[in-house]
């Protein structure tokens, strides 16, 4: 039987485009970073965040952000139940683009193990 229930969404007030996996409390948290501003930013609520088309269930999320005159399209896209995809795209450079850096830092609680799949740039979780 098809897992159908959700287990990705974007529950925290002070960081509205944090994920988090319901079922775990594994969180990730895009985190912006101007070498020219020496400011990193975890994209608060507010002016510089708005969200786009959203589906009720979270299984796709968009929203444009700007960070020190950088702008950026994001898209969170859940297919099923196990899976998230990320995607971004600069729409504007604000500074020379090894000077800017879009993080994804992941956190979890202690009892949730994860590691990073390079040959094919998955995140995965025991």
């Amino acid at each position: 039987m098809k897992d159908t229930q959700q287990h990705w969404g974007t529950w925290t007030a002070d960081k509205p485009v944090e994920l988090t996996h319901l079922p775990t409390g594994f969180k990730i948290t895009p985190v912006l970073y101007s070498a020219r501003a020496n400011h990193a930013s975890a994209i608060p609520p507010g002016e510089l965040v708005r969200f786009g088309p959203r589906t009720v269930n979270d299984r796709s999320i968009r929203f444009d952000t700007t960070h020190e005159d950088t702008k950026l399209r994001w898209q969170y896209t859940q297919s099923d139940a196990s899976s998230l995809a990320m995607h971004w795209h600069c729409s504007a450079n604000g500074e020379w683009g090894l000077r800017y850096w879009v993080n994804l830092c992941v956190s979890a609680p202690p009892n949730i193990r994860f590691g990073f799949d390079r040959e094919n740039a998955r995140l995965t979780s025991d």
